[in-house]
């Protein structure tokens, strides 16, 4: 028997209570972006990266089969698959960020980037839920609080693979101006800043992207998540991070691997060979 529409609203606000939130992409990022991408062929390494892309692509997040008053409504299984799938292009392009030339390195970061913000914008464009007696308060307040919350990870796990794409050396010019052009198209204030400058400048521009792994922690765990942590980062000679190390109560290793990750896409332009010791404030939510 078909779920009635309640209690499809109801799995959701489920979700939204225990579920770990990724983050990620569905529509065009951005028409430029996505024609430059495209205008060039996808070395051989990230074919399998390029059809995971597609397929998270193809997935609708609105329910298909509905009544008149579903219409645009959201497919809680379909978001639950779309989320899965941008695990799965995170894990497959893991390899390929930070070692292997400059153009596999860029191309994997730039259509990590894309699958996170489309994702984002097939999120934005659902309706709200319709007015309904069917719909209570509890449900329809618990499907805002998760929707806002995934689509907010989705763009600042965006804009954290963007931004990294225009400090590689070596880059091809086409993929940089289309990280650029798609870092441009986020509709975030902070957004269109490619942060540099002095470290402390930098922190302060990424540090939200930071927060995503302890919102996404918080859903895993109740045991009391950092507000504060010491990295300490090794900078190569073009300015990228090459290690992280991290003080602090941390609580879980899938936190501390999530945390390393994100830092090892920052780059310090004008720093070469150095070490680096930066207190870290986090926060959950966007301010």
């Amino acid at each position: 028997m078909a779920p009635t529409r309640a209690a499809r609203f109801r799995s959701w606000a489920v979700v939204a209570r225990c579920c770990l939130v990724c983050g990620a992409l569905l529509s065009s990022s951005s028409a430029d972006a996505q024609a430059q991408v495209q205008a060039s062929k996808t070395p051989g390494p990230l074919e399998t990266l390029q059809g995971l892309v597609r397929e998270a692509d193809a997935l609708s997040i609105r329910a298909s089969v509905a009544d008149a008053g579903d219409v645009g409504a959201p497919d809680v299984s379909a978001i639950r698959r779309r989320l899965a799938k941008l695990d799965a292009i995170r894990a497959e392009a893991s390899g390929s960020l930070h070692t292997g030339p400059a153009s596999i390195r860029t191309r994997a970061r730039l259509l990590v980037a894309q699958a996170h913000e489309n994702f984002a914008r097939a999120l934005d464009v659902l309706p709200p839920l319709p007015e309904t007696a069917a719909i209570d308060a509890e449900t329809r307040a618990a499907w805002l609080g998760q929707r806002e919350l995934t689509l907010r990870n989705a763009r600042l796990r965006a804009m954290a693979y963007a931004r990294s794409c225009n400090t590689l050396p070596g880059a091809p010019k086409a993929d940089v101006r289309a990280c650029a052009e798609l870092l441009r198209s986020i509709p975030r204030p902070d957004a269109r800043q490619m942060p540099t400058g002095a470290p402390k400048t930098i922190v302060e521009l990424r540090t939200s992207e930071l927060s995503v792994c302890v919102s996404e922690a918080s859903q895993r765990t109740r045991d009391v998540l950092p507000e504060h942590l010491l990295a300490r980062l090794d900078i190569d000679k073009s300015g990228q991070v090459s290690d992280v190390a991290l003080e602090g109560q941390l609580g879980s290793e899938a936190l501390k691997a999530c945390l390393e990750h994100s830092l090892r896409l920052w780059a310090f332009p004008g720093l070469f060979n150095v070490a680096i010791e930066l207190p870290i404030r986090l926060r959950v939510r966007m301010e």
